[in-house]
């Protein structure tokens, strides 16, 4: 699934279980590109989140690059 995919289904959900974008005040997610790109998009959708990394996979990574 790609990021446009991922976005698409996480908007489905939330509205099947009644949650109003308002309401959505983080989106926590690793670094990979696809959760990169569905996160931007739910950052449009959901006005009050924010975007946060997951530190336990930012620790990991640590010294990679």
């Amino acid at each position: 699934m790609d990021g446009v995919g991922l976005f698409r289904h996480i908007s489905r959900t939330m509205r099947k279980v009644n949650l109003e974008p308002d309401w959505v005040v983080g989106i926590t997610r690793d670094s990979c590109s696809t959760n990169g790109v569905a996160c931007q998009k739910l950052l449009d959708l959901c006005p009050n989140a924010v975007d946060m990394l997951c530190v336990s996979h930012t620790l990991q990574h640590t010294g990679e690059h």
